[in-house]
């Protein structure tokens, strides 16, 4: 044992603490860059997320249903019709289909309002639909409403100077229209006559991105012209094999691809295809942390190389007194994995505090796992640094060193 400054019997671990902090500047710009590089890895992939985990939930971006599917030309009858003629007219009769049904929607086409689209979209495409067939099945999650626990009602209800209540996904109104609850869209009729959508609630990353969803009420009463459904959710009942099958027959044995040329969707891959800008920009930032680390791990090592340089006539002093490599080796280690784990420390603090009620407040669920993951990658990189420099420092004999004290 060493004497701390008052004459007491210092440990090992005190030892380590007062020379971690002899260089205050050096030591704190590492931990600095540590806790940085930490702080966004933690940060970022706290708001990662897989599209299919829990795609067969009504509450969930895909709104439990397995397809997303648009015709060119549109279907005027209703497909859900158990009439067999009017089934066996599109092709529909075949029993794998039997447990299927269709969500028909129309839809008016209009500048890509999805975050694919980098650019603010002047008249965005409409979708109406029965809000009533959503509410019922409980289907997609808002993230704001302009009254609570409205839902899917919300879009039926009668409002001022005949504006149209409209619901759009949290993310397109946000940054692609920039609009928030309570604002106010201009749009044209196919009359000429201008008319404004009001917002009265956001979804939570839905496959209905890309859409000002209306009622079919209200959508007819603008645009009486447009005749048929053109979009289409496909629920295809229970079973883990029955999507592919379905698809196949709606798209090799029925009618709908020929005569309307429909087009399907898988839900997951749809919301997939949404998130890859927010997964690049993640990515991006996720390169940026790790270069931090890179150089914080690095740095850390050679702060550790030139703290033993300076201190090499120290060191052999403590070990004319006694002190073994080992020991030697064991005391600089404890130093510099102090200030590993205090820049892991830190790191990991701010991105808790800083994501946290973000998350709370309806975010994803946290990958825990692949975070957990990355620390002990981070942890172990740091280590290897640090173990490298301390054997690669007191290598040699450091009785020469005695000659310059």
């Amino acid at each position: 044992k060493g004497l701390g400054g008052s004459g007491e019997a210092m440990s090992g671990a005190g030892l380590a603490w007062r020379n971690a902090t002899r260089r205050r500047g050096r030591s704190l710009a590492t931990v600095s860059m540590l806790a940085c590089g930490v702080f966004l890895i933690v940060a970022i992939n706290a708001f990662r997320h897989d599209p299919g985990e829990g795609a067969e939930k009504v509450e969930s971006g895909t709104g439990g249903y397995a397809f997303f599917g648009t015709t060119v030309l549109p279907v005027v009858h209703d497909l859900n019709d158990d009439d067999f003629d009017l089934r066996d007219k599109y092709g529909l009769a075949d029993a794998d289909l039997s447990e299927v049904e269709f969500v028909q929607m129309r839809m008016r086409g209009g500048d890509e309002a999805s975050c694919l689209n980098l650019n603010k979209p002047q008249a965005p495409p409409l979708l109406g639909v029965k809000s009533e067939v959503f509410a019922k099945r409980g289907a997609f999650t808002f993230k704001r409403e302009k009254e609570k626990d409205r839902g899917w009602a919300a879009l039926d209800e009668e409002t001022k100077k005949g504006d149209v209540p409209v619901v759009i996904d949290d993310a397109v109104a946000m940054w692609v229209l920039k609009v928030g609850i309570g604002d106010y869209i201009d749009y044209v009729d196919e009359r000429g006559e201008e008319f404004r959508l009001v917002v009265v609630g956001t979804l939570d990353s839905s496959v209905l991105q890309g859409f000002v969803v209306m009622s079919e009420k209200n959508m007819l009463e603008r645009f009486p012209s447009i005749s048929g459904y053109r979009a289409f959710l496909i629920d295809v009942g229970s079973g883990a094999d029955r999507a592919a099958a379905v698809k196949k027959v709606l798209l090799e044995e029925s009618d709908l691809p020929r005569d309307f040329g429909i087009d399907l969707t898988g839900t997951t891959k749809r919301l997939a295809m949404f998130g890859a800008v927010e997964a690049t920009y993640m990515t991006i930032f996720g390169v940026l942390g790790g270069l931090g680390l890179v150089l914080g791990c690095v740095g850390l090592g050679l702060v550790v190389l030139r703290n033993v340089l300076e201190r090499r006539g120290e060191l052999a002093l403590m070990r004319s007194l006694g002190y073994t490599k080992g020991r030697l080796r064991r005391l600089i280690l404890g130093e510099h994995v102090l200030l590993l784990l205090l820049g892991m420390g830190c790191g990991v603090v701010a991105a808790v505090l800083a994501v946290g009620p973000v998350l709370n407040g309806g975010g994803k669920g946290v990958p825990v796992g692949t975070i957990g993951w990355l620390l002990v990658g981070i942890l172990v990189s740091g280590l290897f640094w640090t173990v490298g420099a301390t054997v690669g420092a007191v290598r040699g004999k450091l009785i020469r060193a005695l000659r310059h004290e």
